[in-house]
């Protein structure tokens, strides 16, 4: 039930958060890193734990932290674009 939840509002919130000239492409990523995560985390899982027991979960806490850092830095530089665009518009004469 959760995961029949969350994979549909993800998309929907990255869909609402780019133009719509972009929608396609970020769909498309989506689909592809949720296939991959979908069928490589269970695999890589297995060959950590067999590892250690605790391994599985420091990775996953590496990868998550590692995530949370290129969101920041995309997203910052997402807004220093817009700004830019936005002052750009803006020095335009209107005629």
């Amino acid at each position: 039930l959760a995961i029949g939840m969350l994979l549909p509002g993800n998309l929907a919130a990255l869909s609402m958060s780019v133009g719509p000239y972009t929608q396609a492409r970020v769909a498309g990523i989506n689909g592809i890193a949720q296939g991959i995560g979908l069928a490589l985390g269970p695999i890589v899982s297995v060959f950590l734990h067999a590892i250690s027991f605790s391994l599985p979960y420091f990775f996953s806490s590496i990868v998550i932290a590692c995530l949370l850092i290129v969101l920041l830095i995309s997203h910052q530089t997402q807004v220093d674009t817009y700004q830019s665009i936005k002052e750009f518009k803006n020095s335009i004469p209107k005629i």
